[in-house]
């Protein structure tokens, strides 16, 4: 059985402190394992991009406040990418991870993008027929496009 890296409840989440920049996380869900909590803080206000992809099965992946309240979801089906893209305040976070029908567990790997944002809002556009992803990037003295992300597909 593959280890646990990260915490089953928001008490025990695995501790990733002060994010900025980018981390890489792999675990699985399962019957045994439903729920994986990671916590993590930021010190400015912050842009935050989370994707949750190479599934194996369906799950899904939900943005928390320092309450464990919702602030966003990304349910997308079968072993679509899901992802979360926020402007954040400095404070307290919570991501959860959680497989959509618990018999069906699935290894995944978990993306967290943070970057300080200064006063400008980043964009970011989604191309609903073929599911890619633009983020312009507003906080230079010029602005910049970024690479575009994984396609995210409409289940509509």
């Amino acid at each position: 059985m593959p280890s646990d890296n990260a915490g089953n409840t928001l008490a025990t989440a695995r501790q990733l402190g002060a994010v900025l920049g980018s981390q890489i996380l792999s675990d699985r869900v399962d019957a045994i394992d439903p729920n994986d909590y990671y916590h993590f803080s930021l010190t400015r206000p912050s842009s935050l991009s989370i994707t949750l992809h190479s599934l194996n099965a369906d799950a899904n992946l939900q943005l928390l406040n320092g309450r464990g309240e919702t602030l966003q979801s990304s349910t997308n089906s079968a072993t679509a990418t899901d992802a979360i893209y926020q402007l954040l305040s400095p404070g307290v976070y919570y991501i959860w991870v959680f497989p959509n029908t618990p018999s069906a567990g699935t290894d995944y790997t978990l993306t967290i993008n943070s970057q300080s944002t200064p006063s400008k809002m980043n964009l970011l556009w989604r191309d609903t027929e073929t599911g890619a992803n633009q983020a312009w990037l507003m906080g230079g003295a010029s602005n910049t496009v970024s690479a575009g992300s994984a396609p995210i597909l409409n289940a509509d």
